[in-house]
């Protein structure tokens, strides 16, 4: 559906448990609300799930710029407030992770966790040349002079070559994203520069990277994690980019653990919780961890109907 948010029509999908806790899923550049797909048997059944296009993106309205992160994060409380959620978990990948960021700094009080996934606090001078290319690339050429780059700085040679359904999905997200609403979202991932505030978020923050994550690697998620008081780190091994997608089946990964924390539980061991190496068939011994390590927020305990394969590599973008 549709929903009026500043000025801006935004597309919203919401499934699951309809008295659940509710989850928005914020997705990545050149993607859309489809990249959750492999999630939503794991979240829907617990959880009131909202997936939306962000502005530019998918099926939402892709004004001109310039765009902000300020702005996109403006548009989730928009979101918040129309949809009447006073509270909810937010789950960010890529640009999704810094949207969060914002909203841990500037509506704190909206959340009751983040999770930041493949994602950074700052783009570096060294990156900045590589966006300004690659939006130029999309106004000469279209989104699919650089679809296969991206999908190869997301998926793992292996992952690729299996072909699996959801590599296509997410080739057609990235052809169908307006080039407008790919180089304005750029424009405000080069304004990024979050790095010395973070330690003023006091939520509940679980950090996941992929262990080969070339766009945004394990570095940039570990100066994320030793700013954030109240962070823990997964590194997901035979990893890239999109950490929702895992040859072979469906597997609930670790975020599901973290949204059944209660707040302000997180990490009071020590200033920074430990960073943890999640290996492939490892994902439910993390996931038992995280449930039990910081018990249920909202009084349900996670029902194991999912399989978790033994030579699974689980991916992120």
């Amino acid at each position: 559906m549709k929903v009026e948010v500043n000025g801006i029509h935004i597309n919203v999908e919401i499934s699951g448990k309809a008295d659940g806790p509710p989850v928005v899923l914020s997705h990545s550049l050149g993607s859309g609300m489809v990249m959750w797909g492999p999630q939503l048997d794991a979240l829907e059944p617990d959880y009131r799930v909202v997936c939306y296009d962000m502005r530019g993106h998918g099926k939402s309205h892709a004004p001109e710029g310039p765009y902000t992160l300020d702005m996109l994060a403006g548009d989730v409380v928009g979101l918040l407030d129309a949809l009447e959620m006073e509270r909810v978990h937010f789950v960010g990948l890529s640009i999704g992770g810094m949207i969060g960021q914002c909203l841990g700094l500037t509506h704190a009080h909206r959340f009751d966790s983040l999770v930041l996934s493949d994602t950074a606090a700052i783009i570096s001078e060294d990156a900045k040349p590589l966006f300004e290319e690659r939006k130029q690339t999309a106004r000469e050429k279209g989104m699919g002079a650089l679809v296969e780059e991206t999908l190869a700085r997301w998926f793992t040679p292996a992952y690729l070559k299996a072909n699996p359904p959801g590599v296509e999905l997410i080739r057609k997200q990235f052809l169908s994203t307006p080039v407008s609403g790919f180089t304005e979202c750029s424009d405000a991932i080069l304004g990024l520069d979050y790095v010395d505030r973070l330690s003023e978020i006091d939520l509940p923050t679980l950090i996941m990277v992929g262990e080969d994550d070339l766009g945004t690697p394990v570095a940039a998620s570990e100066a994320i994690h030793q700013r954030i008081p109240h962070s823990e780190l997964r590194v997901l091994a035979l990893c890239r980019a999109p950490v929702q997608y895992r040859t072979g089946g469906g597997v609930q990964w670790p975020l599901v653990g973290v949204l059944r924390r209660p707040f302000g539980v997180m990490a009071r061991a020590g200033p920074v919780a430990p960073t943890s190496r999640v290996y492939q068939g490892d994902f439910p011994h993390a996931l038992a961890r995280l449930d039990g390590l910081m018990g249920q927020r909202y009084g349900f305990k996670r029902k194991d109907t999912h399989r978790h394969g033994r030579n699974q590599a689980f991916l992120i973008p």
